[in-house]
């Protein structure tokens, strides 16, 4: 029989009842009482950190991955070595394909942006607007305006212009306002780049809520992109929306398979890679070094155990000579160390859950957006991290009681008498 079998063989309910009697004993061994008490309060306060530290780091990477989304497809076609030409050609294809629900050419390209009051640099993604629609949640998130290309006179599509809200309030611009861009370009009369500049009337703000977009992306037609950057008919890539982003790393391989060794298909995972890696890294040194706080606060149970068997030798002594075997008194005082070890636990988990919860509500950590990727600090508590936290923080309490538990049931009882 091994050692769990015979801590909890049914032998009795008395053990229970003389662990809970020895943990509510105030007349004796104070001391004692106050370093069970240390020991809850330091389970508890590593078990929360362990909880609220993982959520964050899963907050952080879940709301990433979100925004991300929302902004970019869950696949993206390139072509290798150049522009895409016969992508008109290539959009059936895709969209034939299983899971596949939407697809959408688009251009990307790096532009000056200037107001009247200031210029900033800026990324310019050209779109079709309806197609975009099928692959990203632009649509949504677009504050003032809407998702329209127009012109200033309103006589011919293709020469609005979509701003970041942060770009926006840098350039002091709103809807209806006038904006430069201005970008390099190789004309034949010159053997140097040449900047071009052409006017775009602003007929939209967006807020993905992510800076590093907010502040410094624009969108364009597909048709003002494709005419300002003089691609004729060409585009960077293709996005492609599958229904679910898990099985993107599947649909990209059988598109692969599909285009040939021309092009190249990357899902949402393989394109932010170093960035997930980097998220799942810290997230596992977290867990590793707090995991130690609540090592650290399971020592002081085994030696709150240790204390009371000397202090309880008489008792045990007593209990033995009246029949109780070695693994009734062995499982007395595991039933010590584990119901500290549970509360501390559940108390723990209750405080790190409202935690949590409040600061995820209310947004109570804000970022400077200039520096981090978000604008506030996300906690997303996951339920196997949850789980994991309270088992791991049980079994390590578990661990702490065999050697204390051990020396109690090894006590002899005639020299324990002898001595008193």
């Amino acid at each position: 029989m091994n050692l769990l079998q015979k801590l909890f063989s049914p032998s009795g309910s008395y053990e229970a009842f003389i662990s809970w009697r020895y943990l509510r004993s105030k007349r004796k061994g104070v001391f004692v009482s106050f370093i069970t008490l240390i020991s809850i309060c330091g389970i508890m306060l590593g078990v929360t950190a362990l909880i609220i530290v993982l959520a964050v780091m899963t907050g952080l990477s879940g709301e990433l991955r979100d925004k991300i989304l929302g902004t970019h497809s869950h696949i993206m076609i390139f072509e290798r070595g150049g522009w895409i030409r016969n992508y008109a050609e290539l959009l059936p294809k895709i969209t034939r394909t299983s899971r596949v629900v939407g697809a959408a050419p688009f251009i990307f390209r790096q532009v000056m942006i200037q107001s009247d009051q200031t210029t900033a640099k800026a990324m310019v993604k050209g779109i079709d607007a309806q197609a975009e629609q099928t692959t990203s949640e632009l649509g949504g998130h677009i504050i003032h305006g809407a998702l329209d290309f127009l012109e200033p006179d309103a006589s011919s599509p293709g020469r609005g212009i979509l701003l970041g809200k942060e770009l926006a309030n840098t350039l002091g611009v709103t809807v209806g306002s006038t904006v430069t861009l201005i970008a390099p370009m190789q004309e034949a009369s010159s053997r140097w780049p040449i900047p071009k500049q052409q006017m775009f009337q602003v007929s939209g703000i967006f807020d993905y809520g992510m800076y590093e977009y907010d502040s410094g992306l624009v969108y364009l037609s597909l048709a003002a992109a494709q005419e300002y950057f003089q691609t004729d008919h060409q585009v960077s890539g293709i996005e492609v929306k599958v229904d679910d982003i898990f099985v993107a790393g599947r649909v990209a391989e059988e598109l692969q398979k599909t285009l040939g060794p021309v092009y190249s298909a990357r899902d949402w995972a393989d394109l932010n890679k170093n960035l997930f890696a980097i998220f799942a890294l810290y997230k596992k040194a977290m867990f590793l070094m707090l995991t130690l706080m609540v090592v650290v606060a399971c020592l002081n149970i085994a030696s709150s155990l240790i204390l009371m068997v000397m202090e309880k030798n008489r008792d045990i002594a007593i209990l033995k000579t009246m029949g109780a075997s070695a693994t009734s008194i062995m499982k007395l005082f595991v039933m010590q160390g584990l119901f500290i070890g549970l509360t501390g636990t559940c108390a723990g988990c209750l405080l790190g859950f409202i935690i949590c919860r409040i600061a995820d509500t209310y947004h109570l950590i804000r970022l400077e957006g200039g520096v981090y990727y978000l604008n506030y600090l996300p906690f997303r508590i996951m339920p196997l991290d949850f789980t994991l936290v309270a088992v791991s923080s049980l079994v390590i309490c578990f661990f702490a009681t065999i050697y204390p538990a051990r020396q109690a049931a090894k006590l002899d009882p005639a020299v324990a008498l002898r001595c008193e």
